[in-house]
């Protein structure tokens, strides 16, 4: 809601004071610190997707070379060593992939916990927005009430001293 539907803008705000208002700010402390959470999240994600491209990329390269010299090798047990190489990148790219996943279960349960909590901050927005809206109205109530007093105490007659019975009258 904006702000000009809450209040007009003659009504004086200034006494205004929100009780939740360190609570409320402990609360938005707490979003921007999962906020950074979630940024680590994904930045960890994104690095272990590069690292698995790199090492696929590896896999096919080293794959392809071994094609290429498998009927080359002076030494047979310089094939075999390839041949080791290769199993073991290929458990280091399934080993990723799983960490790839925990990653993105993790990411997805910090995400959860922003919505969540985005949720909560968003109806202490209201509650804050409510407390101005009734102090607003409050404040013109007040100011109304002022302004007829004083309407009305110009509008009566001025008053004469009733006669003293002493004076001769």
């Amino acid at each position: 809601m904006s702000e000009s539907r809450v209040t007009s803008p003659d009504t004086d705000l200034r006494g205004f004071q929100y009780v939740l208002a360190p609570y409320r700010l402990r609360q938005e402390w707490k979003m921007e610190a999962l906020q950074r959470q979630l940024t680590a999240a994904q930045l960890a994600v994104r690095n272990a997707q590069e690292d698995l491209a790199k090492m696929k990329a590896d896999l096919l390269a080293q794959s392809a070379y071994m094609r290429q010299a498998q009927f080359h090798w002076v030494a047979p047990g310089l094939h075999q060593q390839g041949l080791t190489y290769l199993a073991a990148l290929q458990l280091h790219i399934h080993e990723q992939s799983i960490e790839i996943e925990k990653l993105c279960a993790e990411r997805a349960q910090i995400q959860l916990k922003c919505v969540e909590h985005q949720g909560q901050l968003e109806g202490l927005e209201e509650h804050y927005m409510e407390a101005r809206r009734e102090f607003a109205a409050e404040q013109i109530r007040r100011d109304a009430s002022e302004a007829d007093r004083s309407w009305l105490g110009r509008l009566r007659p001025p008053r004469r001293p009733l006669p003293y019975i002493g004076d001769g009258i």
